[in-house]
């Protein structure tokens, strides 16, 4: 007999198991009946724990389902690894997290983190800056739930949010009149006692490697929901999806049946879920069976909302192989630099002034003199992307970026240290990841890239580096995107030969990555005085 699961609870029920496997046979994902479930239980390749003493109550591993219907059946993975010539089939990359995932409203320092989520799902051109998104978060701190590991928050796994908005408003987002960077925090609802809501649902972002974990994130948020009612009503929920392609977004909308409105969008990308009329959907029904004994006045222990765990097959499973897979972020060593150099040229095109060999020799002097001014993503020791930060003095930056002064000028001794307390500007020289991956692959890294090098400003706050001012140039529309999201802003004499200078106070700004910095700093000087 297979070992019980770790939580039971987290389990399936054999009607749930029923269900995923009749979805699997209706999308053409898999073909396994009940009986021969039942049969892989007997020969214990599906563990199943019993709750209560009858059979009714016994649950079976969620993952280890999921893994049947995306993988097959040992059997039938033996017969392709026949036909393939290979009889060792890959590890399944799903893994348990179940007991370590945890959910909370969304906090001022998790935006950098949700925003390379974002960046890796769907890229930098599909995401909204954390400096506009967090003044939505402000005005409703419940419009945005995040999943995450509970033992370290920084690693966020989800975010689900649900903008309360006036329906007018709505209509502009669902048709196209208005984009989501446009929304400003008067658009946003605060939830008052006695308040009737409509919500657009403005992102769904769960990694692949997560999506066992969505059911959690979406029963915090309907829990929430339910505590409120009836004091404050969630009326209707309203979606943008792309009728044509197929992903999250689409799949989660069929799964939990909302309507499509062509009224608002003759297209049919728009849709409606009416959370006061039936639907066909458990997790609705369930939502609704809560909201009716809270109507009675009982509490919602009573009955609590629950989420039908067969959703999970509607969130991506695109996992992540090879190079990308194995990815990890570190300070650059000396023969590292080449490496960066390559991927400047690959980005920016061959310098017509500088041969190659003279913009090793020169990034290679600087590095002698500061270790930490080159932080790269390795994988296999082959470095896919890098960013290069140089603490000098502000006037020697101003003059580089006016191009007074060529970056190849800059001499060793110009480089400065980062230290306990020494006031610093920092010139941001690249940014950037190897353009010879596909887009999804560059989704991955530009999301890992800014992530990591949060952490390292972070640090340096940690340790008393005192930071004034960020300076960095773009004439790319990426660069440029990722900078003012970042919440860089343009300079007075912006631009300078058709590149956009920008600059960043990190005492005064209110971006969430200037304020994760500013919290770290003050630890340091807050620890400072303790001792």
């Amino acid at each position: 007999m297979a070992d019980n699961i770790q939580n039971p609870e987290m389990g399936l029920t054999a009607a749930e198991v029923d269900k995923l496997l009749a979805a699997a046979h209706r999308e053409g994902r898999a073909d396994i009946s009940m009986s021969t479930f039942y049969r892989l239980v007997r020969q214990g390749a599906i563990r199943k724990s019993l709750l209560g003493n009858r059979v009714q109550d016994a649950r079976y591993d969620e993952l280890q389902v999921l893994d049947l219907i995306e993988n097959g059946t040992p059997s039938k993975r033996k017969q392709k690894a026949k036909a393939g010539g290979n009889r060792n089939l890959p590890t399944p990359v799903t893994k348990d997290y179940s007991q370590t995932a945890a959910s909370d409203w969304i906090q001022e320092g998790d935006l950098p983190f949700v925003w390379a989520l974002d960046i890796e799902l769907y890229g930098i051109e599909n995401s909204v800056s954390p400096t506009v998104t967090w003044t939505w978060w402000r005005k409703n701190p419940r419009a945005c739930r995040i999943l995450f590991n509970k033992e370290n928050r920084r690693e966020i796994w989800g975010a689900l949010s649900v903008i309360p908005m006036r329906e007018e408003t709505i209509s502009k987002l669902l048709s196209g009149k208005m984009q989501e960077h446009e929304i400003t925090d008067d658009d946003v609802l605060a939830y008052e006692p006695g308040g009737k809501y409509t919500c657009y649902v403005a992102s769904v972002a769960i990694h692949p490697e997560h999506r066992q974990s969505f059911p959690t994130l979406l029963h915090s948020v309907m829990s929430f929901w339910c505590e409120q009612y009836p004091e404050v009503q969630i009326l209707k929920l309203y979606a943008f999806a792309l009728h044509d392609e197929e992903g999250t977004g689409l799949r989660l909308i069929r799964k939990l049946f909302f309507a499509p409105r062509y009224d608002i969008e003759t297209n049919g990308n728009a849709y409606e879920l009416r959370l006061d009329v039936y639907s066909p959907s458990p997790t609705i029904q369930h939502l609704q069976k809560c909201f009716q004994q809270r109507a009675k006045g009982r509490d919602i222990r009573s009955y609590f909302p629950s989420v039908d765990r067969t959703i999970i097959s509607a969130i991506d499973t695109r996992s992540v192989h090879g190079i990308v897979a194995s990815v990890r972020y570190e300070t650059a060593r000396k023969d590292d630099i080449a490496q960066c150099v390559a991927i400047d040229e690959a980005i920016f095109g061959a310098s017509t002034v500088t041969p190659v060999t003279e913009q090793i020799a020169t990034r290679q002097g600087w590095w002698t003199q500061n270790h930490e001014i080159f932080h790269v993503l390795k994988s296999r020791e082959q470095v896919v992307g890098y960013v290069s930060t140089l603490p000098l003095a502000e006037d020697q930056i101003i003059r580089i970026l006016r191009e007074e002064e060529h970056p190849r000028d800059i001499q060793n001794k110009d480089i400065r240290l980062f230290q306990p307390e020494q006031l610093l500007d920092i010139y941001f020289v690249v940014m950037g990841v190897d353009p010879a991956f596909s887009t999804h692959q560059k989704r991955l890294l530009g999301g890992k890239l800014i992530e990591n090098l949060t952490e390292t400003f972070r640090d340096w706050g940690h340790r008393g580096t005192e930071i004034k001012n960020l300076y960095a140039r773009s004439r790319l529309t990426d660069g440029i995107r990722i900078l003012e999201h970042i919440g860089f802003s343009q300079t007075d004499f912006s631009p300078v030969n058709g590149k956009n200078i920008y600059s960043l106070n990190l005492r005064e700004s209110n971006s969430p990555f200037a304020q994760v910095y500013r919290q770290a700093l003050e630890e340091y000087h807050g620890s400072n005085i303790a001792n």
